[in-house]
């Protein structure tokens, strides 16, 4: 089991194919929209092959080109498509869709020394730096699966999901507090000081 939430409203997969996993999600999710990523070629043949079944929930065909990162998925699942594209268009992909997910896994097949894929494809290292809060597993069941696959799977909270803004928020509360303190200690040392020369003075009054 990969993620707590079982509920997922806008789900997003990168390379459809005739849409078969869709299909399976539909009969037993419930969510308002999926959202097909592919060729336009492709998704025009998923639609067409999907036509032919009585779907439960709804989707969307969507070519990346034409994709702002308007949606906030909350599930984006990919079975090595995105393992498989060039590196530029990776990179499209993670931030168009992928950082701005809330959880999401992709079967991988490329990235690493001993991947069957090998090229112009972004290493594992690389997704790391771009994604500093994924989780790394090996595919299993492990006799069924070259060596080099694995699967990346990430799931973000409110506490986690921008580490850098906490610790700015963090930050200055810290300094705002201790600029309190000292302001206040400055000024009961200065209220002190006026009322040490009054009562020094007082004889002369």
């Amino acid at each position: 089991v990969l993620f707590k939430k079982k509920k997922f409203k806008k789900i997003a997969e990168i390379g459809t194919g005739y849409g078969g996993q869709f299909l399976i999600l539909d009969q037993f999710l419930d969510f308002s929209n999926y959202y097909f990523f592919d060729l336009k070629e492709v998704l025009l043949f998923c639609e067409k092959y999907l036509d032919n079944y009585l779907i439960r929930n709804s989707f969307k065909t969507l070519h990346i080109n034409n994709y702002n990162g308007e949606e906030k998925f909350d599930l984006v699942i990919s079975n090595y498509a995105f393992s498989e594209l060039p590196s530029e268009l990776q990179k499209i992909y993670l931030r168009k869709v992928i950082k701005l997910s809330k959880r999401g896994y992709l079967t991988m097949n490329s990235g690493k020394k001993n991947s069957i894929f090998q090229g112009d494809y972004l290493s594992l290292d690389q997704l790391k730096k771009e994604m500093p809060f994924i989780k790394i597993n090996n595919e299993t069941p492990k006799d069924f699966v070259h060596k080099g696959n694995y699967l990346i799977s990430w799931e973000k909270w409110p506490f986690t999901i921008h580490s850098s803004f906490w610790g700015i928020l963090f930050n200055f509360i810290s300094a705002v507090s201790i600029s309190f303190i000292t302001q206040e200690n400055k000024e009961n040392n200065y209220k002190n000081k006026i009322h040490e020369f009054f009562n020094d003075h007082k004889s002369f009054s």
